[in-house]
C-alpha cells in the first residue's frame, strides 16, 4: 500500500511540475534545387514550430560526405542550407535536413544537381578602388586575383588595360598578379586620381574588365586661392537599413566651381580607432554617381548579414573641387565626419537594368554582370535600348546569355563611333599630326585620344573645344615622349587651351573625358619655333639617379631650371644629422625645392612657397646618400643657387614625434630597421617578426591602445605584446609580406602568401567586424575572416577555402582557411 501511494505522488508530482509537452515540429516540402559549380546556393527551411522552441539544424549528403556545405538556424521559424560547390562535386546529390527542438525533430530530403560551369574569370581583388598616402609610403602596391572555377592557372592572363598608368608595371603568374607603382612629382601634380584598367581573360571567353580607382594623398601647396567643397547632407545616418540590395548612400555636395570627379564614399565595417580623425586609407572606396546638379549616390555592396544579425557600416564623404584647372595642386578636398548606419538581412527587393549588385539574385534579370563596375544585366527577352544580348559574365564567374550596354559600363553614353585616328588609345600608339586644325574627333567613353607632335624647338600651343559642357567634360593634357606631365587643362568648359615653350624632340597631346564622358571635339595645334630656356652646365641630371653631386657643405651651385625639367643633386648624410638645404631663386619664377632620402623615393622634406628662396630641412637616419630635387612649379622657368647643410639634430625623447621609418633612441631618431633575434633596437623597443613567411622587420614601440601610436602606425598584436607599427591596408584575409601592408592591429599570419589577420583573440569582441575568433593552433584565437560576410573573397587562387571551425566560444563559424591550417572541425 505504501509503494501504490508513493507512486501516485511521484506521477502527481510531475504533473506538478509541469513537464514541457515535445514540439511538433514539421520541415515545409523542399524542391530539388540546381546550382552551378562556384555558385553559392542558399536553400531556406521553413518550419513549423507553434511552441517556438530553439531549433537546431544538421544536414547529411551520404554520397558526398565532405561536400563543405553549412547549415544554421534563422530564428525559430527555420534555417538556412548554404553551399558553393567544387568542379569535383559535379552530379545529382541527395541532401537530407533535420532539425530538431523542444524534445521534437523532422526531416526532409531533396536533390542538389551540381551541373558543370561554364565559366570566365571574375576579379576577387583589388575592389573598386584605394586610397594612399603618399607621405607615407611612395609607391602603390595592388595585389590581383581572380577565380575561374573550370580553368587551370597557367591559362589566364591578366593583363592592363589601356590607356596604362606611365611608369606602373604588371607581374602576372596565372590567377594572380601585382601591380606596382611609384608615382613620380609630376604625375602627383597632375591628378589626385588615375584609374587602373584591369582584364583577365582564359581560353575561352572574351576578356573580363576591371576598374581600380586609385587616389593619392599628400601634401599640396599652401596658400591655395578659392573656397573648399561644402557636404551639404549625406543618408543614411543612424539608422537601420534591412534590404537584400546593395546599401544606397546619398550625398549632396556643393562648391562655388565646381567638382571635377565625384565625390568618394569611403567605408568600413570596422570603427576606426581616432573617429575624430579616421585613416581613410584603410577603409574600402567606392565612387559617387551624379544624380544631376549638386546630388550624388553611390553604392556599398550587400554584406550578406546572416538572420537575426545586425552590423554597422562607417562611412566618410570626400570631394575635390577643380580650383586647379592645370592639375590637382590647388585644388581643395572635404571629408566628412565619420557617419555610420546599422545594417540587418532583407527580403523582396529586386535590382533594374543598370542598378549597382553585388550578386545575381539581387537583379530582375538573375544576372549581375563583371564588367568596368558590376552591374545588373537586362533580360534578352526585352533588351534594353542601347543594349546589346550576348554570352556576359557574372560575378559569380558564370556566362549566360543577357542584355549589357557597349563596352560592358553603364557609366557610357550609349554607342560611340570613334575617329579615323584609332587606335590611338595609349601613349605608344599615338598618331603622328603636324601644326594644323583637325575637326571631327570623338572621345568615347572609357576611350583616350594619344596623338604625337614633333616640331622642333618653339611656342607650343593646343587647344580642344566644340563638345556641350552640359553633357561631357574632356580635358587636356600635354606629356613628354617618356610620359611625364608637362601641362594640363582640366576645366569644366567648352575647350581646354595649353601652352608651353618646348625644346624640341616628340611631345604627346592627350584628350580624355571625365568619368567616362564621351563626345565630339575639334583640336587645334599651333606651333611658333624659336630658342627657348638653355639648361645649365649640369645637365642631364633631370632624375635621382644622374644627381649632380653636391660635395662641399655651404657651397653654393648655381642651375637653370626650363619648362618641362627638374634638376636632381646628391649629398653624403650622417645618421643623426639634420640636413638643411636652401634654395635661393634669382628672378620671379616660382622654384621649388624636395629631399628625398637615400633610394631617391621617399620625400622627406618639402619647400613649396611663391617666393624668392626655399628652405628645407630632414633628419637623417642614416649615413648615406640623400637627394635635393629642384623644379619649376608648372613649367616655371628660372635660375637659382642651391646649397645644403648638415646640422646637430632636433633631437626626440619618443618616436611620436620621429618620421615614418624612423624610432627614437633616446636623443635622435634613428633607422627602425631590424631583423628578428639578429639585431638589437634601441632601448624600450623590440623587434617583432614581420610575418609572411620572414624577412626583415621593424623596431616597434610597446603600446596597449592605437590612441598611444603616431599617425599611420597602429597597436598590433605581437607574440611579445602590443606593438606600434606602420599600418596597411590589408583587411581580414587579405595577402601580405609582412605586418606592415595590413591595417589597423591586424598583423601578417605566416599562411600562404601572408594573411591579414589579429591574433590572440580570447573573445568575439577582440576580432574586427566581418571575423571571427577561432582556435586556428595558435595558443590564443585569431581572428579569421567570417565566409559568411564575404564567401566571395576567400582566397581560392591561393588553395584557400571556406570550412566550418569551432571558435574560441565554442560556436561553429564559417571562415577562410589557408590549405594545411586545421581548425577544430564542426563535424
Amino acid at each position: 500500500m505504501n509503494r501504490r501511494i508513493a507512486a501516485l505522488t511521484l506521477v502527481l508530482s510531475l504533473a506538478g511540475a509541469g513537464c514541457e509537452e515535445s514540439a511538433s515540429l514539421v520541415i515545409a516540402p523542399l524542391d530539388d534545387q540546381v546550382v552551378r559549380v562556384g555558385e553559392t546556393l542558399n536553400v531556406d527551411v521553413p518550419v513549423s514550430n507553434p511552441s517556438e522552441a530553439t531549433l537546431s539544424f544538421s544536414y547529411d549528403m551520404p554520397d558526398l560526405p565532405a561536400s563543405g556545405a553549412e547549415i544554421y538556424a534563422s530564428g525559430t521559424a527555420g534555417g538556412r542550407l548554404r553551399w558553393t560547390p567544387l568542379a569535383s562535386q559535379e552530379g545529382a546529390w541527395s541532401c537530407t535536413v533535420r532539425v530538431s527542438g523542444g524534445g521534437g525533430s523532422d526531416t526532409e530530403t531533396f536533390v542538389i544537381n551540381v551541373q558543370s560551369s561554364d565559366s570566365a574569370p571574375v576579379f576577387i581583388q583589388p575592389g573598386a578602388g584605394g586610397t594612399y598616402d603618399l607621405s607615407r609610403e611612395p609607391c602603390v602596391a595592388v595585389h590581383v586575383e581572380v577565380k575561374d572555377d573550370d580553368s587551370l592557372p597557367a591559362s589566364i592572363r591578366i593583363t592592363e588595360r589601356d590607356p596604362r598608368v606611365d611608369g606602373a608595371t604588371l607581374t602576372a603568374n596565372g590567377k594572380q598578379a601585382d601591380w606596382n607603382w611609384c608615382p613620380t612629382p609630376a604625375q602627383v601634380d597632375a591628378a589626385d586620381r588615375y584609374t587602373l584598367g584591369l582584364a583577365a581573360q582564359d581560353e575561352s571567353h572574351a576578356p573580363v574588365p576591371h576598374d581600380y580607382v586609385i587616389v593619392l594623398r599628400g601634401t599640396g601647396r599652401p596658400d591655395c586661392p578659392g573656397a573648399p567643397p561644402d557636404i551639404v547632407s549625406t543618408s543614411p545616418q543612424d539608422t537601420l537599413v534591412r534590404t537584400a540590395l546593395d546599401y544606397r548612400v546619398d550625398a549632396v555636395v556643393r562648391d562655388d566651381v565646381g567638382l571635377k570627379d565625384p565625390p568618394i564614399l569611403y567605408w568600413s565595417t570596422e570603427a576606426p580607432s581616432d573617429p575624430a580623425h579616421p585613416d581613410v586609407t584603410a577603409f574600402r572606396q567606392v565612387v559617387f554617381v551624379s544624380d544631376g546638379g549638386d546630388a550624388y549616390h553611390a553604392a556599398i555592396p550587400n554584406l550578406g548579414v546572416p538572420p537575426g544579425e545586425e552590423r554597422t557600416i562607417h562611412y566618410v564623404v570626400s570631394a575635390t573641387d577643380n580650383d586647379d584647372t592645370e592639375g590637382a595642386g590647388c585644388d581643395h578636398r572635404t571629408d566628412s565626419p565619420l557617419r555610420s548606419f546599422r545594417v540587418a538581412e532583407g527580403s523582396g527587393e529586386v535590382a533594374g537594368y543598370c542598378e549597382a549588385c553585388s550578386a545575381s539574385s539581387q537583379c530582375a534579370s538573375r544576372v549581375c554582370a563583371a564588367g568596368a563596375s558590376r552591374f545588373c544585366a537586362g533580360d534578352c527577352a526585352a533588351c534594353p535600348a542601347g543594349a546589346t544580348c550576348g554570352p556576359v559574365t557574372t560575378v559569380e564567374g558564370g556566362v549566360v546569355d543577357a542584355c549589357v550596354p557597349e563596352g560592358l559600363d553603364c557609366r557610357g553614353g550609349g554607342s560611340c563611333t570613334d575617329d579615323e585616328y584609332e587606335d590611338d588609345d595609349s601613349r605608344v600608339d599615338a598618331a603622328m599630326i603636324a601644326a594644323d586644325l583637325y575637326t571631327g574627333l570623338w572621345i568615347c567613353s572609357g576611350d583616350e585620344d594619344f596623338y604625337a607632335v614633333d616640331l622642333g624647338a618653339g611656342s607650343l600651343d593646343v587647344t580642344i573645344d566644340g563638345w556641350d559642357p552640359a553633357s561631357a567634360d574632356l580635358d587636356l593634357q600635354l606629356l613628354r615622349s617618356d610620359g611625364t606631365p608637362l601641362r594640363s587643362s582640366a576645366g569644366i568648359g567648352s575647350s581646354e587651351n595649353v601652352a608651353l615653350c618646348v625644346a624640341g624632340g616628340t611631345t604627346i597631346v592627350r584628350v580624355y573625358g571625365v568619368a567616362g564622358d564621351s563626345g565630339p571635339y575639334s583640336l587645334l595645334v599651333d606651333h611658333v619655333p624659336g630658342s627657348c630656356c638653355t639648361d645649365d652646365a649640369f645637365e642631364d641630371n633631370d632624375a635621382w639617379g644622374d644627381a649632380t653631386p653636391l660635395l662641399d657643405p655651404g657651397e653654393p651651385l648655381d642651375g637653370q631650371v626650363c619648362a618641362a625639367d627638374e634638376d636632381w643633386f646628391v649629398f653624403a648624410g650622417e645618421a643623426g644629422r639634420r640636413a638643411s638645404v636652401d634654395l635661393l631663386i634669382d628672378g620671379a619664377g616660382d622654384l621649388d625645392l624636395e629631399i628625398y632620402d637615400r633610394d631617391g623615393m621617399r620625400r622627406l622634406a618639402s619647400s613649396a612657397g611663391t617666393g624668392s628662396s626655399e628652405h628645407a630641412e630632414a633628419d637623417l637616419v642614416a649615413s648615406d646618400d640623400y637627394y635635393v630635387r629642384v623644379f619649376g612649379y608648372r613649367g616655371a622657368e628660372d635660375s637659382y643657387l642651391v646649397s645644403y647643410l648638415l646640422i646637430g639634430s632636433a633631437g626626440c625623447s619618443d618616436s611620436l614625434t620621429c618620421a615614418a621609418g624612423t624610432v627614437c633612441d633616446g636623443s635622435a631618431c634613428v633607422d627602425d630597421a631590424c631583423t628578428p633575434g639578429a639585431s638589437a633596437c634601441p632601448a624600450g623597443t623590440f623587434c617583432p617578426d614581420a610575418g609572411g613567411g620572414g624577412g626583415s622587420s621593424d623596431c616597434v614601440d610597446p603600446c596597449g591602445s592605437t590612441s598611444e601610436c603616431r599617425a599611420g602606425y597602429a597597436c598590433k598584436t605581437f607574440a611579445e605584446g602590443g606593438g606600434c607599427a606602420v599600418a596597411g591596408a590589408g583587411l581580414d584575409g587579405d595577402p601580405c609580406a609582412s605586418f606592415r601592408n595590413c591595417s589597423g592591429s591586424r598583423v601578417c599570419l605566416d599562411w600562404t602568401g601572408g594573411y591579414c589577420a589579429v591574433d590572440g583573440c580570447v573573445d568575439a569582441t577582440d576580432c574586427p567586424s566581418g571575423s571571427r575568433c577561432v582556435d586556428a593552433g595558435g595558443p590564443l584565437g585569431t581572428c579569421v575572416e567570417d565566409c559568411l560576410a564575404s564567401d566571395d573573397l576567400c582566397r581560392l587562387a591561393d588553395g584557400y577555402g571556406c570550412d566550418c571551425a569551432v571558435d574560441v566560444e565554442g560556436s561553429w563559424q564559417w571562415v577562410c582557411l589557408a590549405p594545411g591550417v586545421y581548425a577544430p572541425a564542426c563535424y
